[in-house]
Parts: structure tokens; sequence; C-alpha cells
């Protein structure tokens, strides 16, 4: 079994929940398959991967010129040639956004073409975008994804949302969760206090830390929430608490009460520096890969409802839900009053990802159901329990 898939953006620098599932899941699979994910741009030197450098003439925002390039002839052409000559068995877009060099490089080579739904776009425009954005989205999904051999689902319950928006032109649905990689020992003491004394946190001063891609607007949105409608909620004695916002890029216009410190390559220690995360996310689709990177470095954390979407079992395990204003600021204070039940959420949060979700277990599923799948109209994939 050869599998090329197709990225709609660089692998480096890792800083986003979609590069580091491709950068995660494939070079587990690549342990177990052959496979191959062609890039624009830096790859960082994955040797499962092949960078294509397609000159571009866009000068807009980086986001939308990465879409300008994947979406490019150049960009097609490269992936088709390199699809001739590498000779897969299966073809797979790496979000909605990389189907149309995906489509060429599986026309060039008469396989299956497939494509991981990262996002129901639609639904993740739903409440960040104004009409007729999400509907727009909508039309053009259904017929995209109708035209696929096959799709990945990050959710059983996205799965059967996209059963019920195809209808009778589903494609087969296979689910892949996201996952995260579990540290096999804690950071090393120093660099926790390195990172703590850069963040500029006094000894007596207790962290929550939010974690995530700030190019992306739910991310905006929900911090926006946070401060407009949750910390005003706070009594005084959470002045003696430091919001930390770790993610690319720092906003134009500050959020109070974060403070923006960019990207953080040593995500292990910046987590053993905080006492709390939050995830205040009330928009888009799928599974947070944020929120398992926190849960699986045992960082308790209060969340929205749609924060965990796809992680039944995590509540009261690592994660307190608030779905309401009042609701979370309560959950946090909990938490914030309370440094035994901190790590007694923490422990148990890392032994629900370490038992669900670890990357390895994902890619080897991923590769047995690939290997015993059949795309082909009509057929299904194994029901893989996650």
């Amino acid at each position: 079994m050869r599998l090329l898939a197709i990225s709609w953006q660089p692998l480096s620098p890792v800083h986003s929940g979609y590069r580091q599932r491709v950068v995660e899941l494939y070079g587990e699979l690549a342990k177990r398959m052959e496979v191959l994910v062609i890039v624009p741009g830096d790859s960082g030197g994955a040797p499962f991967a092949r960078d294509i450098q397609v000159p571009s003439s866009w000068r807009g925002s980086l986001p939308k010129g990465r879409l300008w390039e994947t979406f490019s002839p150049g960009f097609r052409e490269e992936a088709a040639k390199i699809a001739r000559e590498w000779k897969p068995d299966r073809v797979l877009a790496e979000g909605l956004w990389a189907v149309s060099a995906a489509k060429s490089a599986a026309q060039a080579t008469g396989v299956p073409l497939g494509i991981t739904v990262q996002n129901i776009e639609y639904l993740s425009a739903r409440g960040v975008y104004p009409p007729p954005i999400p509907s727009a989205l909508r039309v053009y999904e259904r017929r995209v994804y109708r035209r696929a051999d096959w799709l990945v689902a990050i959710t059983e319950e996205e799965r059967e949302t996209l059963h019920e928006v195809l209808g009778g032109k589903c494609p087969p649905i296979l689910v892949v969760p996201n996952g995260t990689t579990t540290p096999s020992s804690p950071p090393e003491k120093i660099r926790v206090e390195q990172i703590r004394k850069s963040w500029g946190i006094r000894p007596e001063e207790e962290v929550v830390l939010f974690l995530g891609n700030m190019n992306y607007p739910p991310n905006l949105k929900g911090l926006a929430w946070f401060s407009k409608e949750v910390y005003p909620l706070l009594p005084k004695e959470a002045s003696g608490v430091r919001w930390i916002a770790v993610g690319e890029p720092i906003p134009s216009e500050p959020v109070h009460p974060f403070e923006f410190v960019g990207f953080m390559g040593d995500l292990d220690a910046a987590c053993a520096a905080a006492d709390v995360a939050i995830s205040p996310i009330r928009h888009g689709s799928g599974t947070s890969i944020k929120v398992l990177d926190l849960l699986g470095r045992g960082l308790p954390i209060v969340a929205t409802p749609e924060s965990i979407r796809g992680l039944a079992g995590t509540e009261n395990a690592g994660v307190r839900v608030g779905g309401t204003p009042n609701e979370f600021a309560h959950r946090l204070l909990e938490l914030l009053k309370n440094e035994g039940e901190r790590e007694r959420q923490g422990v148990l949060g890392k032994r629900w990802v370490a038992a669900n979700r670890d990357w390895k277990t994902i890619a080897e599923r991923f590769s047995n159901d690939l290997k015993e799948g059949d795309a082909s109209p009509g057929s299904s994939f194994p029901q893989s329990s996650f």
C-alpha cells in the first residue's frame, strides 16, 4: 500500500493543529507503510515529505497566499508529475484546500481520491463570518466531497454530519481522530523556571494558559468571549493570576487580560510552567489538538463544550466544562483555589490521552483500515473504535 498525501500548508514551523496532525500522523504512518506527503514550501526535513517550491505573485496575507499556491497550475502540475513517478495506490487531500492538487495527482495515476475533512468549513464559519459565507461554503463542500472516492473524518459525530449533509451520494468515510504524543518524562525544572522568568512570573503568581493558532478566527473569538463575558465575573483574588496566551501570530490589538508570548517550541516546559489551561472556543468543528496536547502534559483544562468535541470521557477526567460565562468562571475558580484537585485532574487527563489518543495507536489503526478498506463506490471502511 502506497499513500500519497497533499498538504496545503508547509510543515515547518509546527505552530498549528493542521501541521501538527500531518507531521505526527504521517511520521508514525511511515513506519508502517509507504507514504509520501507533497508540501508547498518547507517540509521541515520530514523524511516522508517532498517540498514543491512554486513562485507566487501573492502579496496579501500568508494564509491566503498558501491557498493561492496550492490552487496554482504550477503546484497541481508538480503534484501530478510526482504521482506519476511514485505510483501511489491512493491519493489523500489533507483538507478541503488541498483537493485541487490531490485531484490532479489522482487523475494522473487513475487511483482513488480521498479527502481528510479537517474541519467542516461551513460549520466553522458560522458565528465567525457573516452571511452568505457559511451557506456558500456548504454548497462548495457538498459538491467537492460528493465527488471524492473516500473521506476521512476526525470524529464519529462529524462522520454522521457528513452522511446527513451528503445524503445518498456520500462516499465511504473512515474516522481517523486527532491525537498527541505524551512525554515520557517531565521537563527539567531549570527549563520550567526559565520560561516562568521569561514571562515575568513571580513565585506567588499562578498562570492560566491558552494555547492556539492566532490565525484561526475561532481562537480569537473565544479569547474575546472570555475577556468580555467571563473575566469580569472573577473575584479580586484572580488579580494574582497571569493570563498567558501561546501561539502565533501575536494579535495586533490587545485582548485583556491576556499576555501574548508568541510561538514556543518547548511545549512540555510551557505547560509545566502553568497551573491551569483554558479553552474558551465556541465555534468551529473537529477535535482540538491543542486540548489533547494540554491533557497529555498533565495540565487540567477549563473548556467550553465546543472545545471537547469528539473527546467523550474527558469531562472530570482532565477537563472541567463550563458552557455559560458563570459556569466557566466557577469551574476556573474551583481549580485555581484547589491545588490537589488540579493535580488529580491533570493525572486523569494524561491517563485518558495515553489510553485513547496516542498517535502510534491512531496510525496503526489507520494503516490497517487502509489496507483492509475498499474505496470503490458504495463500499465502506472498517468501523474503527477510537
